[in-house]
């Protein structure tokens, strides 16, 4: 049971139990360790206080929709001075606290939501054995705090219509990576060059031949050399 608890990446934790039927798979586990420290003071403790299940979802296995049912102890807290008298142990390598899913779970679920969104992304997590409705995978993204971006080295510069013939702003592009990494709300060349000073770092500007494009960069980043790109270039010799 030790080997497959390796094999399947659950560190510390010892497999009693495994049921399987036709579309799940379901661990039940308990932790190896016989003691746990507080979260609150840090203090060790060995004396247990009562026993209770967590249920967790995981990633799949073999195409079956994987749960744990974790054995978790509660604690008494041996420090007389904490405010915390009886705790539960924390599986940091596992799951986070009151959480229903892996760690590992969520991370595919938020890649799922993002590359398809929430009705698509559910329909094909449920086929992949990620089972989770589309106001969940939304709730996950909501909950998960944007990338830092790097400032790119290249950066291409150009109109976005918010509303076509109506409302514009600019597009900023990792001309690198071929990515958008920011939508400013107006096309002004002050919003531009304020973008610039807070990300310095950009040692070359694409950009199309308006001037309001042209005094941001020489503003915001008056060290970065400026090139027309090659779409405007083609277009206007055509026209």
């Amino acid at each position: 049971m030790t080997q497959l608890s390796l094999f399947l990446d659950l560190p510390g934790l010892t497999i009693e139990q495994i049921e399987v039927t036709y579309q799940d798979l379901t661990l039940s586990l308990a932790m190896e360790t016989s003691e746990a420290c507080c979260p609150l003071c840090g203090y060790a403790s060995q004396r247990i206080h009562s026993r209770y299940t967590r249920t967790l979802q995981d990633v799949p296995c073999s195409g079956k929709v994987l749960r744990l049912l974790v054995r978790v102890r509660r604690f008494f807290c041996p420090n007389v001075e904490c405010r915390r008298k009886i705790f539960a142990e924390r599986l940091p390598e596992l799951t986070t606290v009151y959480a229903r899913r892996t760690t590992r779970c969520t991370a595919a679920l938020i890649e799922l939501g993002f590359a398809l969104g929430g009705k698509a992304g559910a329909d094909l997590g449920a086929r992949l054995g990620l089972p989770a409705n589309r106001m969940t995978l939304l709730r996950i993204l909501r909950r998960t705090s944007s990338p830092v971006e790097l400032t790119p080295r290249l950066l291409g510069v150009d109109e976005f219509a918010f509303r076509r013939g109506r409302t514009y702003g600019t597009i900023l592009v990792d001309l690198e990576r071929g990515i958008p990494i920011d939508l400013l709300p107006d096309k002004q060349s002050m919003t531009f060059a304020s973008w610039l000073k807070e990300h310095p770092g950009v040692q070359l500007i694409s950009r199309d031949r308006a001037g309001e494009f042209a005094l941001g960069a020489a503003q915001g980043a008056p060290e970065a050399i400026q090139i027309a790109d090659r779409f405007h270039l083609i277009r206007n010799l055509a026209d």
